[in-house]
């Protein structure tokens, strides 16, 4: 081969080499490097390699796993991944999972997650710890304000007696029984006085009984009186009258006499309210003192005449004459209605 020719020769490989190194450093360079579209990022450190596996297609359309963090409109910082997978967001947005209350969990604070409604006494709506729920403040309806069963008026039972003491008189005697109305209670007596002065006429006073409108509910007397007819002969000494304080009753008599009553006092009580809500009741607490002595000191001492225990006065009974020889007092069993 001449020289000319041998030169041809070098010249051609040298440029095949050129060619073969070019098309080498192209394909390495977009092994590594972004796309034309910008779609795939090289990932943080610490975190899976996104790039193709190997014997994967390195022209494919498929820009990988790549993970693409998303901005909630409320937050107020910017959104990064962290290496666990959960989107945070730094500067405390409304997206945060660390720390307060997500989305999706519970409010600590709502009575419902508990599965308990509240208790909401005046709904008119009975639930369980309530024994009754009618929605008004009347508290004797049956029901009170406090949604306990309550009473509805007093309650007055069976009729006993205290006994019959005085004065040994037998001579022409009228046996008189008088009932205060239904509903009524006896809290005072009053007469005329002889001139001795004895205990010349008697009768009693009698006053129409409620509830306070209260809980626990009150006992309580009013008005107008009614006044229970009089028996006996002499009235020279003038009139003669007692009574028991607001609120009271009658529950015992007591006196001096020999032939004929000289002299009267009665002693009363307060009705009390007792026992738990739900479970009143009512109970006669007498005072220690008898009321004022009406007529004369004369005659041995008679009585007390006590109404039976859970009882008080609603009537009177006398053994008369021209004077008054005896007395006892017709009492109700006392209590309430539910």
């Amino acid at each position: 081969m001449d020289r000319v020719a041998l030169l041809g020769v070098v010249l051609a490989l040298g440029g095949c080499s050129t060619f073969f190194a070019a098309e080498s450093s192209d394909t390495d360079t977009d092994a590594t490097s972004a796309d034309e579209t910008g779609q795939t990022t090289l990932p943080p450190t610490g975190t899976t390699d996104p790039s193709p596996t190997s014997g994967a297609d390195s022209d494919s359309d498929d820009p990988g796993p790549t993970t693409e963090a998303t901005t909630d409109p409320s937050a107020t910082g910017n959104p990064t991944t962290d290496p666990t997978g959960e989107q945070t967001t730094s500067g405390g947005g409304a997206e945060s999972t660390t720390g307060g209350n997500s989305s999706t969990g519970s409010d600590p604070t709502d009575d419902s997650s508990t599965g308990d409604p509240p208790t909401s006494c005046g709904d008119s709506i009975p639930q369980d710890d309530e024994a009754c729920d009618d929605g008004n403040s009347d508290e004797l309806d049956g029901c009170t304000s406090s949604c306990e069963v309550g009473p509805t008026a007093i309650d007055y039972g069976a009729t006993l007696t205290s006994e019959l003491d005085g004065g040994s008189g037998t001579s022409g005697i009228s046996d008189n029984t008088h009932e205060c109305p239904a509903g009524e209670v006896l809290v005072g007596l009053q007469g005329d006085l002889t001139a001795e002065p004895w205990i010349g006429v008697i009768g009693g006073i009698c006053r129409p009984t409620a509830l306070t409108n209260t809980d626990p509910p009150e006992f309580a007397t009013g008005a107008p009186p009614t006044v229970l007819p009089e028996h006996g002969g002499f009235s020279g000494g003038g009139p003669w009258s007692t009574e028991c304080g607001a609120d009271e009753v009658i529950v015992a008599v007591q006196g001096g006499a020999g032939t004929v009553i000289d002299g009267l006092q009665i002693r009363c009580a307060s009705i009390d309210t007792i026992g738990a809500p739900g479970a009143y009741d009512l109970e006669a607490t007498a005072e220690a003192r008898f009321e004022a002595l009406q007529g004369g000191s004369g005659g041995g001492p008679f009585g007390p005449l006590t109404c039976p225990d859970g009882t008080v006065a609603a009537g009177l009974r006398t053994r008369t004459n021209s004077y008054v020889i005896q007395v006892e007092l017709r009492c109700r069993e006392l209590g309430l209605t539910y």
